[in-house]
C-alpha cells in the first residue's frame, strides 16, 4: 500500500545554519574586498573601512544609499538587492556570509531617496529565535540631506588586523581594485587610500577583442613588463570595477609568466561565482563559455608567452651554470668563472696632446699601429654547461678538453630535465648535475679500463653498451636506476618471507 505524502517539503535551511557559517573564518581582507564591491555597486564616489575604536569595524560609503525594496538584503542569505548602478553583485552571499563570521552585532543606518534605515541584528538571538530579527525603522529625512550607508560590526569574534596585515592588504586590495581607482573612485582601508596603480609600460604589445557568443565576449590587451618591479603582473580577468583573478588565466604549460602582463576586460553578461573571484561554471553553457573563453585567450597571448618563456629559459639555463660551477672543486674551477659579471668600463680619460717626438711604428700592413698588446693566457680549470639537442648523440653529456674543459650536459635528456627543472630543490638538483658532470669529467680525462663489467663471453652483464660512448652508457645506467632499486625491494621482501 501506498502512503500518501506531500507533493512538496520544505527544506529552508535549520538555525543552526547560521553557527556553521560562524564556524568558518574569513580573512578579513575577503570581507574589505566585500565590502567595497557593495559600495561601489552603489554608485560610490568614496568608500571607507575603518578598524576601530573599541573594537568595531565601520563601513562607510557616499552611495545611493539602502532603499524600502532592498531593506533586509544586506543581512539575508542569497537576497540581491540589485540596483541601476549594480554592476557585479549577483548572489546576494559576499558581505552577509562574511558579516556573520566576523560579528556578533551589525547596525546598518543609510540614507536613501526613501529615506533613513536603521537596523540591527545580534546574530545569537536569531539563530535562537528562527532566522527572526527586530523589524528595520525608517524616518523622514530632508531631500537634501546626503545620501550614504555606515555599517558598523561590534562585539568581534576574532582580533583586528595589526599594522603589517593591514599593508598587506592595502597592496592585495590595491590591485584587486585598480580599476574602480583608476576610474576615479576613492577607496579608503583605515585611514589610508589604496594605492593608484598604473598599468605598466609593456613591449611586445598585443591587443585583439574576442567574442565567445554574441553578447559575451572580452578586450585583451598584453605584453612583457618593460620593468620587473611593481604589483600588476600575470593575468588580469576583469569585469567593472574589479580584479576577479590574478594568475595563469590562459597561459597553459608557459613558463616565465611573472615577466609579462595581461588584462582580459570581460564584455558583456558574464556570470561570477558567488565571491567574484572568478567565472561560474554553474550550468553547462557557463562552463563551455569559460573553457572557450581561456582558449581565445591562450591563442592571443601565445607570442607572448613564447617570448617569455624563452626568456625565463636562458635565465634558468644562467642561474643554473653559476649553481653547477660554484660546487666545481677548486683545483678543477676556472681562474675566471663564467658567472662572474664582467667589471663596467672605466670613463676614458680626457685627450691630451700628442707629444712632439711620439712616433708610431707602421704597421705590417703600412698603417699606423698602437702599442703592443700583450697576449691573455686563457682560462684553465673545468666549466660545465647546457646543451640543446644533444642527448641523441650524447646521451646525458659528454666532454671537450682544452683551456678550458668543458663538459657539456644534455638539456635535452629526460634524467638532467627532471634535475634542471627542480624550482623549489634547485640546490640538490645542482649537485646532482655537478656530481654526474664530475663523473664525465674523471671517467673521460682517465679512460680507466672497465673491471667485472663483462662475463666469460665478452658480453656485458649490464643491461648497457660499454662500446657506446660513455654519456651514452650513463644514460643506460640512470635509466634503469628506478629498476634497480624496484627489483631490489622485491628481492628483500622475498628474503625476508
Amino acid at each position: 500500500m501506498i502512503r500518501e505524502v506531500p507533493s512538496y517539503v520544505n527544506i529552508s535551511p535549520k538555525p543552526h545554519f547560521i553557527q556553521s557559517i560562524r564556524a568558518h573564518r574569513p580573512a578579513w581582507k575577503i570581507l574589505a574586498a566585500e565590502a567595497f564591491d557593495n559600495m561601489l555597486d552603489a554608485g560610490c564616489r568614496r568608500g571607507e573601512i575603518l578598524f576601530g575604536p573599541s573594537s568595531t569595524v565601520r563601513l562607510v560609503d557616499d552611495g545611493i544609499g539602502i532603499t524600502q525594496d532592498r531593506a533586509l538584503a544586506v543581512v539575508t542569505l542569497g537576497d540581491h538587492g540589485h540596483m541601476a548602478t549594480t554592476s557585479l553583485g549577483v548572489f546576494g552571499m559576499g558581505i552577509t556570509w562574511n558579516l556573520l563570521g566576523a560579528c556578533d552585532q551589525v547596525r546598518v543606518r543609510s540614507v536613501s531617496g526613501d529615506g533613513q534605515l536603521d537596523l540591527a541584528v545580534h546574530w545569537p538571538e536569531a539563530v535562537e529565535g528562527g532566522w527572526n530579527i527586530p523589524s528595520p525603522r525608517w524616518t523622514d529625512v530632508p531631500a537634501t540631506r546626503p545620501t550614504g550607508t555606515v555599517i558598523t560590526l561590534s562585539r568581534l569574534r576574532w582580533s583586528l588586523p595589526s599594522s603589517r596585515e593591514l599593508r598587506g592588504m592595502r597592496e592585495k586590495l590595491a590591485v584587486q581594485f585598480q580599476p574602480a581607482v583608476a576610474a576615479g573612485k576613492t577607496l579608503m582601508l583605515d585611514g589610508e587610500p589604496l594605492l593608484a596603480l598604473r598599468d605598466p609600460a609593456l613591449r611586445h604589445v598585443v591587443r585583439e577583442s574576442v567574442e565567445i557568443r554574441p553578447g559575451k565576449g572580452a578586450d585583451i590587451v598584453a605584453g612583457m613588463l618593460v620593468s620587473p618591479e611593481g604589483l600588476l603582473r600575470e593575468v588580469h580577468l576583469t569585469k567593472g570595477h574589479r580584479v576577479l583573478s590574478q594568475g595563469t588565466f590562459g597561459c597553459g604549460a608557459y613558463a616565465g609568466t611573472a615577466s609579462m602582463f595581461a588584462r582580459v576586460t570581460l564584455t558583456g553578461s558574464w556570470t561570477l561565482t558567488p565571491f567574484k573571484d572568478g567565472l561560474s561554471d554553474g550550468s553547462p553553457q557557463d562552463a563551455e563559455d569559460a573553457e572557450a573563453l581561456e582558449a581565445a585567450v591562450h591563442a592571443v597571448l601565445v607570442p607572448v608567452l613564447e617570448r617569455c618563456q624563452a626568456e625565463a629559459m636562458t635565465a634558468q639555463v644562467e642561474e643554473m651554470v653559476r649553481l653547477v660551477n660554484d660546487l666545481t672543486p677548486e683545483d678543477l674551477m676556472c681562474v675566471r668563472p663564467p658567472h662572474k659579471k664582467p667589471r663596467p668600463a672605466p670613463k676614458p680619460p680626457p685627450p691630451r696632446p700628442p707629444r712632439p717626438d711620439a712616433q708610431h711604428r707602421p704597421s705590417a700592413e703600412g698603417g699606423p699601429s698602437g702599442p703592443a698588446r700583450r697576449r691573455q693566457p686563457q682560462s684553465e680549470g673545468l666549466l660545465i654547461d647546457f646543451m640543446d639537442k644533444h642527448a641523441a648523440e650524447h646521451g646525458v653529456g659528454d666532454v671537450m678538453f682544452g683551456r678550458p674543459d668543458r663538459v657539456r650536459l644534455s638539456k635535452d635528456d629526460p634524467f638532467i630535465q627532471a634535475y634542471f627543472a627542480t624550482k623549489h630543490h634547485k640546490h640538490a638538483g645542482a649537485r646532482v648535475l655537478n656530481a654526474i658532470a664530475l663523473a664525465l669529467y674523471e671517467y673521460e680525462r682517465e679512460r680507466r679500463p672497465m673491471k667485472n663489467e663483462r662475463r666469460g663471453d665478452g658480453q656485458s652483464r649490464l643491461p648497457v653498451d660499454l662500446d657506446a660512448p660513455f654519456g651514452v652508457r650513463l644514460a643506460q645506467r640512470l635509466a634503469q636506476q628506478r629498476v634497480n632499486q624496484e627489483l631490489g625491494h622485491v628481492a628483500s621482501a622475498e628474503d625476508a618471507s
